[in-house]
């Protein structure tokens, strides 16, 4: 009965990915399912003793399994029914309940019941009041209303009815083990947190366990970003602000605390922020990184009776990645992840909030700032986003350090950072200005000569072939193999490919929203907020546009007419850092070998001077930004917003 599709969670590795209402789900063989996703079964379970008892179906006539060797309920696949989903697969209530009360003679105690979405709307993506999945495992706690509510949800479930010919086998020990080992799983195992506790007035209580350190907890003032975290592909990031908790009472400021699943094998960003503020502090630039980078509280990983709460690592090494995922996902993972916390002293607001083209730009100035000071001390970030910016008290800080590296580490480049501001060369990753190869000398061909001899050997067979031209003495030798100076190297992220993404955030403000100007009336102007929202969509939706504005000298400058006519100045400007970015890669680029902390030199400088133009034409008026209006587009594909909105970018 595989036809039923269960979504759990985080998993290992992938062999596909597929689209759904959700996002991107991965798909993965049965048998990497119950090893490496499902929690591990009780001991005192025996799936195949199960099956062999063949236990009856409560309140209802017969057994588990007919005698025709099918589950009980379904003398057919339910692909060839012609009911609705919802009834194809009813009883399968009932058999979840006959496994169910198998696993209570042996001693376990269940922590959720399945049931299937009788009433609900059935639109996992609205998580609203009467809208659920098909199905769900629900938690079964005692002196519970029995209401359906979204916190109760362990499991969510999705039927399909257009099975493949693979599906349509009766493999009753996958769905035995699957019901098993949701329904007798402990708490936390099916994602409820025990270091997290809801109160009655909405708030929630956070442990943060700093590393030999004990315990601090955290009260919820208010949740800051939670966007994204609901993707079946991620991180499953939240921030809040909150404040801590003495001896019961709130004390001190206001605070911000982030929850997400980090890479195991990393280091983790609090850990990598100090290490950072150690190398700066002894500099010229320790004030500059005190202004523009926040201040670690505490941070740790999460323990689950006394073990790190974390994915398990896959066992079948076989199963290889995706290349479809470097294309969906934020960043790339290496499938192993561990909960982790860390708390900030301060509260910012996100860049990608900003709605004032002035304030836009002067965050941007002080970002260059802020990575002039990392670069210069031998770092670099590597994951420069909208989201990744935060303005307290009118300053732009950085934040999450976990993918910064330094140039004495060795570790090569993967496709780290959010896919929109992201470097193009870091998408290959190769370096993409590397200095022309040297072709060999030339030597000149009498060409109507030659064609003349070989006419004239044509016309009479008894006359020699014409000579051929005596080589030279160096290409008499023998070919010697021609091995290229780059075979053996190591592509790596270098602050050139920081500034870049600084640039793609700028041109993000500028081609990815409009001017809240009211002119849509007029037919031209829709006519270039078209164009506009076009061009927006294949600068962050498609990888060749992309390789072309840096590639390409004239790409970019010839759709600055798509801009509204008080921003396109704006547009050339960041052509001309553009060109300069441009010039700096290929100037670092001629030794590769040499490329480090100074591949930059003199562009924070130029980036500054271009932002700072743009904001002193600002300040005499500034330029309020929106959205995309979607009533002014009808006809409109959605636009880039759709998916920087579903991400908090």
């Amino acid at each position: 009965m595989s036809d039923f599709n269960a979504t759990t969670g985080q998993a290992s590795q992938l062999a596909n990915i597929l689209a759904t209402p959700q996002g991107n789900a991965l798909q993965v063989s049965a048998q990497f399912f119950l090893d490496d996703i499902l929690p591990p079964l009780d001991t005192r379970v025996d799936v195949d003793a199960l099956i062999q008892r063949n236990p009856p179906v409560p309140r209802r006539i017969g057994s588990l399994i007919t005698t025709e060797g099918r589950l009980w309920g379904f003398p057919k696949n339910p692909s060839k029914s012609k009911r609705l989903e919802k009834a194809a697969y009813k009883n399968l209530d009932y058999i979840a309940a006959s496994i169910a009360l198998e696993g209570s003679k042996k001693g376990l105690k269940r922590v959720v019941e399945f049931t299937t979405n009788a009433t609900g709307d059935a639109r996992m993506g609205k998580r609203q009041a009467r809208s659920f999945p098909d199905a769900y495992f629900l938690a079964c706690k005692e002196g519970t209303s029995g209401i359906v509510e979204w916190p109760k949800v362990a499991v969510c479930g999705e039927y399909r009815k257009n099975a493949s010919p693979e599906d349509e086998r009766e493999d009753h020990h996958f769905l035995v083990h699957f019901f098993l080992s949701i329904m007798f799983a402990e708490s936390h195992q099916l994602g409820w947190d025990p270091t997290m506790k809801s109160l009655s007035d909405g708030r929630i209580e956070i442990v943060v366990q700093p590393e030999n350190d004990g315990e601090e907890l955290y009260r919820t003032i208010d949740l800051l970003s939670d966007i994204g975290s609901a993707d079946l592909i991620g991180r499953g990031t939240r921030v809040w602000k909150a404040v801590k908790m003495v001896n019961g009472e709130e004390f001190g400021e206001p605070v911000a605390l982030k929850d997400s699943w980090v890479d195991y094998s990393r280091q983790r960003e609090g850990a990598i922020h100090e290490r950072i503020r150690e190398s700066i502090l002894a500099t010229a630039q320790a004030e500059l990184f005190t202004r523009h980078f926040l201040t670690v509280e505490c941070y740790g990983d999460v323990l689950v009776l006394d073990e790190q709460d974390r994915t398990r690592p896959p066992q079948d090494h076989s199963l290889l990645s995706s290349p479809e995922l470097a294309l969906t996902s934020i960043h790339t993972s290496e499938y192993h992840q561990v909960h982790h916390r860390i708390v900030f002293k301060e509260v910012g607001l996100p860049l990608s909030k900003v709605t004032s083209l002035l304030e836009v730009f002067n965050t941007l100035n002080d970002v260059v700032d802020g990575l002039r000071c990392l670069h210069e001390c031998g770092w670099v970030h590597r994951d420069i986003s909208t989201g990744n910016v935060v303005i307290v008290d009118g300053v732009a800080k950085i934040t999450d350090l976990e993918y910064a590296t330094s140039d004495d580490e060795t570790t090569k480049a993967g496709q780290t950072g959010t896919i929109f501001f992201r470097p193009v060369e870091v998408d290959g990753p190769s370096y993409m200005f590397l200095p022309p190869p040297k072709l060999p000398p030339t030597y000149p061909i009498d060409r109507k000569a030659l064609v003349a001899r070989w006419a004239a050997s044509y016309d009479d067979p008894s006359l020699p072939p014409p000579a051929l031209r005596k080589r030279s003495p160096r290409q008499e030798e023998p070919n010697a193999p021609q091995v290229s100076k780059y075979k053996d190297l190591v592509f790596k992220y270098n602050p050139l490919h920081d500034l870049e993404s600084v640039w793609w955030m700028a041109v993000y403000f500028v081609f990815n929203r409009e001017v809240d100007i009211d002119d849509d009336g007029v037919d031209t102007e829709i006519r270039r907020m078209e164009s506009q929202r076009q061009f927006a969509r294949e600068l962050f939706y498609q990888a060749i546009p992309r390789l072309r504005v840096m590639a390409s000298e004239a790409f970019f400058g010839s759709h600055l007419d798509c801009l509204h006519p008080s921003i396109a100045p704006i547009g050339e400007i960041l052509e001309d850092a553009r060109i300069e970015l441009v010039a700096g890669y290929r100037r670092a680029e001629e030794d590769i070998q040499t490329i480090g902390r100074n591949a930059a030199n003199g562009l924070h400088a130029e980036f500054k001077q271009q932002f700072l133009i743009i904001a002193n034409q600002l300040r005499m008026n500034d330029l309020p930004l929106r959205r995309f209006n979607e009533r002014t587009f009808p006809r409109m594909i959605p636009a880039v917003d759709a998916v920087i909105a579903a991400r908090d970018l």
